[in-house]
C-alpha cells in the first residue's frame, strides 16, 4: 500500500490507507480457503452512486495497490480483479483515457468483468450507476472492453457479469434501468464486440490494444460471424 494512497482524513478520521489497509485484513484470512477451494476472490473496484470521489477503492490505483498486497501478481493466486467499467468511469469523472492508462497494470489480474453504461453527468440525472443498457454510442465502454479481452488471464475465464435493470417506464427516472428491447439489444452488442475481440476479428475497428491479443487462425478471417464464446450471466 503506497503513499499515494494518503489522503485527508474520511469519516470517522481514517485516512483511504487506513481504511484500505483494514479492508485487506478482512481478506487476507480467507485467501488459504480460496486457495484449497480452487476458487478466486475476485476484488471489484467500487463507485460511490452519489458521486463522492472519497469511497476508498473506486480509483483503479487504489485497487492496485489492494491487489499487490493481497499478492494477486502470482500466476496461481487465489485473489483477482472484477473490472467494473461503469464505476472505473465514475470514480475517475468520465475521464476515459485515465482510465485506460490506469487499465493495463490491473490487466494480469483481470478475472472477471462487469459491463452496463453509466451516467456521467451526476447532478443532471440523479444517481450515477444507473445499470443501463449501452449503445453503439457508448464508446468508452466498448473501448474498455476490448482494453480488456486483451487480458491473458481474462481470455482463460471468460466471465462477465451483464449489469444490466429492466425498468418499467414510470420508475426509470427514479430507479433506473434501460426497456426491454434497449436490454436485448445491448446484451448482444457485449456479446458482438467480446466475442470480435477475443477473436480479433474486430474488422469493422481494428482492435486498439494488441500486445497481448490472442492471434487468429489464417482460415478464420473474413469467414463470417464467429460463433459466440462468452457465458454471459445477466442480471
Amino acid at each position: 500500500v503506497g503513499e499515494r494512497l494518503e489522503k485527508p482524513p474520511a469519516v470517522g478520521g481514517r485516512t483511504a490507507t487506513e481504511a484500505l489497509q483494514t479492508a485487506l485484513a478482512a481478506v487476507r484470512p480467507s485467501l488459504d480457503v480460496a486457495k484449497e477451494a480452487r476458487v478466486i476472490l475476485a476484488i471489484e473496484n467500487a463507485a460511490e452512486r452519489l458521486g463522492d470521489t472519497e469511497h476508498v477503492g473506486g480509483t483503479l490505483d487504489e485497487v492496485e495497490d489492494a491487489l499487490g498486497a493481497l499478492g494477486a501478481a502470482e500466476p496461481e493466486a487465489p485473489v483477482g480483479w472484477t473490472f467494473d467499467i461503469s464505476h472505473a468511469l465514475l470514480a475517475h469523472h468520465g475521464d476515459a483515457n485515465a482510465v485506460k492508462a490506469a487499465v493495463p497494470a490491473l490487466l494480469p489480474s483481470l478475472v472477471h468483468l462487469h459491463i452496463n453504461a453509466p451516467h456521467l453527468n451526476i447532478r443532471e440525472r440523479g444517481w450515477g450507476d444507473r445499470h443501463e443498457a449501452p449503445a453503439e454510442d457508448d464508446r468508452d465502454v466498448w473501448d474498455l472492453l476490448r482494453l480488456a479481452c486483451t487480458s491473458a488471464r481474462f481470455r482463460k475465464f471468460r466471465t462477465v457479469t451483464y449489469e444490466v435493470l429492466w425498468m418499467a417506464a414510470l420508475l426509470r427516472p427514479v430507479l433506473g434501468g434501460s426497456r426491454l428491447r434497449e436490454v436485448v439489444h445491448g446484451y448482444e452488442l457485449v456479446r458482438r464486440v467480446a466475442t470480435q475481440a477475443l477473436g480479433s476479428l474486430d474488422v469493422g475497428e481494428p482492435l486498439p490494444y494488441t500486445a497481448d491479443a490472442p492471434q487468429p487462425a489464417p482460415g478464420t478471417i473474413g469467414s463470417g460471424s464467429p460463433e459466440p464464446v462468452l457465458g454471459i450471466k445477466g442480471t
